[in-house]
């Protein structure tokens, strides 16, 4: 796989590894403003609701210790009106009421919701057989038994319905406006996040892919960003960096090695030139070029040589001169005596 190949692949690698990273944060991130918001309403519902039992508890017990006389008397209005007071006081948690004698004719009711009035009156008459307490149904009936005088003797029997509806309906609107702060909690964490990746993972891996791209298209010359860091980022940048070092004296070698081939072509060429003259005759050739300090010597064995063997026949020249002119000496003065020998 090329260089340039790789770079594509990390470039993909390193988008891929960042689009994770948001998905995962903003999954996590959800799950937890799910749970947290899921938790915090399931304890307000269990809130409200205990909330309500315990009034309820300590108004039907308030109530049917004020209700003795009224029953041990018969005394219906009052009875109708206390419970209306426990109703009314109730701000709408109390949706039902009735009370029985201890013989289990039913003196006073009300009904203001959807109370199972049947089961408020077993419940009335388990709290008469002294045995005071609340059914199943939704946890919200409860009965208290009603005493008169000295010795507190049962008359009686109060059972008061409640409902935690109306703070239910509170809940799930301050529940609603929860999410709604926990949806602009989710959005500004998740965008505070995806800044933080960006920074963090997103912007050097561009970074480093940039870098990657330089080094690939044979750009050994620009800085790498980022080696200093001392994560996984920085090990790749400091990677690259020494990748780039080496790839950089290596197309400086071959660059140089290169060179040095041209210039022994050149060298090569000019010496042949020269020698090519030199055979045919010329002497006075030289080479007139500058050559690099590592051929220089060539050079002034070539200059030497050429100028040693000019001499050298120039010498033979002027010698051979010296012959031929002595030879013609000669032979003048052998004529010159052979006149003289014919002419005595």
């Amino acid at each position: 796989m090329t260089l340039s190949n790789m770079t594509g692949s990390f470039g993909a690698m390193a988008r891929s590894i960042y689009v994770k990273c948001i998905l995962i944060t903003t999954m996590v991130t959800s799950i937890v403003v799910a749970a947290l918001s899921y938790q915090n309403a399931r304890a307000s519902a269990d809130i409200a609701r205990e909330g309500v039992k315990n009034l309820a508890i300590t108004a039907t017990s308030n109530t049917a210790g004020r209700l003795g006389s009224a029953i041990r008397f018969s005394n219906i209005d009052d009875l109708n009106n206390q419970i209306d007071a426990l109703i009314a006081a109730s701000d709408g948690l109390a949706t039902g009421a009735l009370i029985i004698s201890k013989t289990g004719d039913l003196l006073a009711q009300v009904e203001t919701g959807d109370a199972d009035l049947a089961a408020l009156r077993a419940l009335a008459q388990s709290a008469v057989n002294e045995s005071p307490g609340q059914s199943l149904q939704d946890g919200l009936y409860f009965a208290h038994p009603v005493g008169f005088g000295q010795q507190d003797a049962t008359v009686g029997a109060l059972a008061v319905s409640w409902t935690a509806e109306p703070i239910m309906d509170k809940v799930n609107d301050q529940k609603r406006l929860q999410l709604l702060v926990a949806f602009v909690l989710f959005a500004c964490m998740l965008g505070c996040a995806t800044f933080l990746l960006r920074r963090i993972l997103g912007q050097p891996l561009g970074r480093l892919e940039q870098a990657m791209q330089a080094v690939a298209s044979g750009n050994y010359q620009s800085a790498i960003l980022d080696t200093d860091r001392n994560d996984e980022i920085g090990r790749l940048a400091a990677n690259l960096d020494h990748m780039r070092n080496g790839l950089d004296a290596a197309a400086h070698a071959a660059e140089t090695a290169s060179a040095d081939q041209q210039e022994q072509k050149d060298v090569i060429a000019t010496l042949t030139a020269g020698l090519k003259k030199l055979a045919a005759g010329d002497m006075t050739v030289r080479i007139d070029q500058q050559f690099s300090e590592k051929y220089k010597q060539l050079k002034e064995d070539f200059n030497d040589a050429s100028l040693t063997l000019h001499d050298t026949l120039q010498s033979v020249v002027d010698n051979a001169r010296l012959i031929q002119q002595e030879a013609e000496d000669i032979g003048r003065q052998s004529g010159e005596l052979s006149q003289r020998t014919e002419t005595q």
